[in-house]
């Protein structure tokens, strides 16, 4: 991480010395942006408690989500922009897989494939200062993300101990990720009409889930357990981008997040009042996104 931040220090040196009086007009546009981006998550998590560290874990695959995508950009004085983008929409198809252990990760007695459906919203802020160079430019970025998931299990299917379907299953595990990031986009143009953007952030995430798991008569409902972690991640980006004139372009672009949380807390509770407290050993997300989308600058 210090070496990232050396070498971006570097970069917005030299293109800081390349800035030209035009770049500083005081002058306002703004860009609208509306697109279709389709995503294909996966999540993760395990939870644990001495001396089993690996009692219970759930795997969400394949997730697949259609989601448009809304985006405004302010385009101020001093190359500074403001920019809010929201997304949401549904879970299409998923499965998940849930695992009881005797030991840790070890003499399971309890697997179930099990459908998946839900929704997703996201929702970004961000300020970003721009530098250029020529045809180049770069801008570092600070911002605010929120990340939900309503993930839903049902059409149970157990595979051990017995092999087969029971009815009733109602799983809701509903997850979000909160916080800030820091970041950069390098830009360039490759003709007049084309131009990539290269972006990295780095997120530091809260993350907190509860659940309600409606077949466990033994723990408490709506809030059968709570997960709460902190966690990081890495996204990378790339967008491509045509300008048909200078009011309207086509984007294609392409997103990879990869999250990690560690050391967590599950908080379990009972139908007797009770409350449990386990190890959330870990949280694993990763999320890759490609769409399309049309922006028009006012």
């Amino acid at each position: 991480m210090r070496n990232v931040v050396a070498t971006l220090s570097l970069l917005i040196n030299g293109f800081a010395q390349a800035q030209t009086p035009l770049t500083q007009s005081l002058s306002f546009d703004v860009l609208v942006e509306a697109g279709i981006r389709f995503r294909q998550d996966q999540i993760d998590w395990n939870i644990g408690n001495l001396p089993t560290d690996i009692l219970s874990e759930l795997d969400y695959k394949d997730i697949k989500i259609s989601q448009p995508v809304f985006a405004v950009s302010v385009l101020g004085p001093y190359n500074i922009v403001v920019k809010g983008q929201y997304a949401d929409g549904d879970i299409n198809t998923g499965l998940v897989y849930d695992y009881d252990y005797n030991g840790s990760r070890s003499d399971i007695y309890l697997l179930s494939k099990n459908s998946l459906k839900g929704n997703v919203t996201d929702l970004n802020l961000q300020i970003s200062k721009g530098f250029f160079l020529n045809n180049l430019s770069l801008s570092v970025d600070l911002g605010w993300s929120e990340y939900k998931q309503k993930l839903n299990s049902f059409d149970g299917f157990q595979l051990i101990p017995n092999y087969g379907a029971f009815n009733g299953l109602d799983n809701h595990y509903d997850v979000m990720w909160q916080g800030k990031f820091l970041g950069t986009t390098l830009g360039f143009d490759i003709t007049k009409k084309w131009y990539v953007d290269l972006g990295l952030r780095y997120h530091f995430f809260e993350y907190k889930a509860v659940a309600d798991w409606n077949l466990r008569k033994e723990f408490a409902h709506p809030l059968s357990f709570e997960h709460l972690i902190n966690a990081e991640a890495w996204e990378g980006s790339l967008a491509v981008l045509y300008k048909f004139n200078k009011y309207y372009a086509l984007k294609l672009f392409y997103n990879n997040l990869l999250a990690k949380g560690e050391n967590g807390t599950d908080l379990t509770y009972f139908n007797n009042n009770s409350v449990g407290t386990y190890f959330l050993n870990e949280v694993n997300w990763q999320s890759k996104q490609y769409g399309v989308g049309l922006s028009y600058k006012f």
